[in-house]
């Protein structure tokens, strides 16, 4: 049974129909540190979410949350990755992400923040790796970013930019 189990620490559901109210008995979970779910959910299950106080890995690529909603969600100490689709979102959310202290990777999917948004990026230090499919950034954006964070590991679209230091660390 998953209500209350203490054994799992990894739940990665990729063809589900999870939802909110769902995500109430994967948070009885104590143990859980990667959760993956594949279904659309909404601002409604983050309070669940929230109570995964061990959670490191969440990966939500049918998530339909608001900006109010990703500043709830910034509040957990434990995120390391962030894998996120959520077209409701906005530059306004791009604070909240950036508190994240232990935020390492971010990978936002059709999230239509702009150059406005990777502002907030600028000084993060923990951020490792920055992963955005079909936002509204732009190669100057980009740029400025880079300059800022050159040790960031950064992907557009599933491909590098020209002038990303570190285009060349890794094999596709």
């Amino acid at each position: 049974a998953l209500q209350g189990n203490l054994t799992i620490t990894n739940l990665l559901l990729d063809e589900s129909e999870v939802t909110d109210e769902g995500i109430a008995v994967i948070a009885s979970m104590p143990n859980l540190i990667h959760l993956r779910v594949r279904s659309n959910l909404t601002d409604a299950c983050i309070d669940h979410i929230l109570k995964l106080e061990k959670l490191q890995f969440l990966n939500l690529p049918y998530a339909d949350f608001t900006d109010e909603g990703m500043q709830q969600l910034a509040t957990h100490p434990r995120i390391q990755l962030l894998r996120l689709r959520s077209p409701k979102l906005t530059d306004a959310c791009m604070p909240a992400i950036a508190s994240m202290n232990n935020l390492a990777f971010l990978h936002l999917i059709e999230i239509p923040i702009t150059d406005k948004g990777l502002v907030a990026l600028h000084d993060n230090s923990a951020l490792q790796s920055l992963y955005l499919d079909d936002s509204q950034t732009t190669q100057a954006g980009l740029s400025m970013l880079i300059e800022r964070q050159p040790m960031l590991h950064l992907h557009i679209n599933q491909a590098h930019l020209d002038n990303d230091p570190r285009k060349d660390d890794h094999e596709h």
